[in-house]
Parts: C-alpha cells; sequence; structure tokens
C-alpha cells in the first residue's frame, strides 16, 4: 500500500500541487525524520512546517520558529529531503499555468466559475490523481490532502475548499468495459497526518523554483528542487471559453456505417 500526502502552492505565475509518496512499511520511519529536523533545532516536533511561514522572515518570527535565521532554515529543509530519500518514493508534482485555468462550466444551466486562489488549485490535484490510481491501482493507494473549510465558489454554489479537489475519469474501455467513470477522491483527516509537511514542501520548493529570478534565494530553490527531483506533471491550458453543450443539442458528427 502506498500513502500519498498532498498539499498546494498557489503563486500569481504558477500554481503547484506536491505529492509526497512512501510505502506503508516507511511511514514511521519518514514521521521519525521528520520529527528529528526540528528537534535538531529546538523546535518542537508537533511545530508544523509550512514553508510560506518559514521563508518569510515576517511570519517566522511570529511563529514557533522565530529563533530560527533563515540560513538555517535552509539548511534544515535541503537535509529533511535528502533524508526523506531513503525512505520515500519519488514525489509527484503538477505545475499549472494559472492564468490557463481562470474559468471553468459549472454544470448545465449554471453559469461559469471565475475560481479564486483556492479553486484554483483544484486541477493541480486532479491533474495527479490518475497517474496515482493508473500507477498503485484502485487499492493499492490511500491519497491524504490538508484540509481547507475556506467556502469557495464550485458548482453553482460555494463549496469547502478541500471537497473540490476530486475528479472524475473515464478510463479506457478495454481497462473497464461497459463502466461508468470513476470518482477519484482524496481523504481528509484530523488531526492532520504530519507528512503532509513534506507535500507542502514539495509543492512550494516546485513553485519557487519555477519562478526563480536568480540571487541567492533564487539558486537555492533550484538547487533544493534538483535535489528532490519529483516527477512533474504539466497540465495543458485550459478551454479559453468553455461551454456546456446538452448532448441532444450537440453538433451531429459524420455517421459511420458498420
Amino acid at each position: 500500500m502506498i500513502h500519498a500526502f498532498g498539499d498546494d502552492s498557489v503563486m500569481a505565475e504558477v500554481v503547484t500541487c506536491g505529492i509526497a509518496l512512501y510505502r506503508q512499511e516507511n511511514i514511521v520511519d519518514a514521521e521519525r525524520i521528520l520529527a528529528a529536523a526540528k528537534e535538531t533545532v529546538g523546535v518542537s516536533s508537533s511545530a508544523r512546517i509550512h514553508c510560506r511561514v518559514l521563508f518569510s522572515g515576517d511570519a517566522r518570527r511570529r511563529s514557533e520558529w522565530a529563533d530560527i535565521r533563515a540560513e538555517r532554515v535552509n539548511e534544515i529543509i535541503l537535509g529533511l529531503c535528502r533524508a526523506q530519500q531513503r525512505v520515500g518514493e519519488r514525489p509527484l508534482v503538477a505545475v499549472i499555468d494559472p492564468r490557463g485555468v481562470s474559468v471553468v462550466p459549472a454544470s448545465d444551466g449554471c453559469p461559469e466559475i471565475r475560481l479564486t486562489d483556492k479553486g484554483i488549485a483544484s486541477p493541480a490535484y486532479q491533474a495527479l490523481q490518475p497517474f496515482l490510481h493508473m500507477r498503485y491501482g484502485e487499492s493499492g493507494y490511500r491519497l491524504w490532502i490538508d484540509p481547507d473549510m475556506t467556502q469557495i465558489p464550485w458548482g453553482g454554489r460555494h463549496h469547502r475548499a478541500d471537497s473540490t479537489r476530486s475528479t472524475f475519469v473515464d478510463f479506457a474501455p478495454s481497462m473497464r468495459p461497459l463502466a461508468e467513470p470513476i470518482e477519484l477522491r482524496p481523504e481528509v483527516q484530523e488531526p492532520k497526518p504530519s507528512l503532509l509537511e513534506m507535500a507542502d514542501i514539495y509543492a512550494y520548493v516546485t513553485a519557487r523554483a519555477h519562478t526563480s529570478r536568480g540571487g541567492r534565494q533564487g539558486r537555492y530553490f533550484e538547487e533544493l528542487f534538483a535535489v528532490i527531483n519529483p516527477e512533474v506533471v504539466r497540465t495543458a491550458h485550459q478551454n479559453p471559453n468553455p461551454q456546456w453543450v446538452r448532448a441532444k443539442e450537440a453538433p451531429e458528427g459524420p455517421s459511420v456505417d458498420s
């Protein structure tokens, strides 16, 4: 069984989803490595790693990481990523240009949805789940995501952001003859699994590396991304003018003689 942990990072130029992957028998070791990285600098093992906090001086000074210098943060995260390679599978990340997913059709009779920053991360989650399903099988993995109760516009109404991360997939008839499309739905768990913090790192580092403009910190994220060496899925741009069309109203295609 593969345990997968997913989180996202939303920036103006790029949206990413990172998935940390572990075999069930390695979960305990991975959690120990994560806790040890915090304890070496005197931070409680319960203090969560949230990269938007750790890599922002002002935010870090208001957190449990207040006494840790920026240079030490860099060292901790680099060492942690290297250590996790001994027990984890190769991470998986999706990279999306947010300018290509500004709107999506809601449903028949509903207006298109203009996505917020929370909603615009959902296509990144949706892009990765078929890869997990194809690779590990329907019962070969479990995917946990970070709980997010923010209400966002979705499907003509407002929904919790974490409830919009699922997707329907219609696999080839040769794989599932006469089968209906299946829903791939990640799980939300409280308290949050600690290894979601690794997913946060993978998503954030991917985003920073893809928006780097050089400089010392930019080079750091580029080098860290190379160390993580995730499998990258780049999604195509969405249809810029999507419209829902009833099947009976769709233009008829050419007839095919049997």
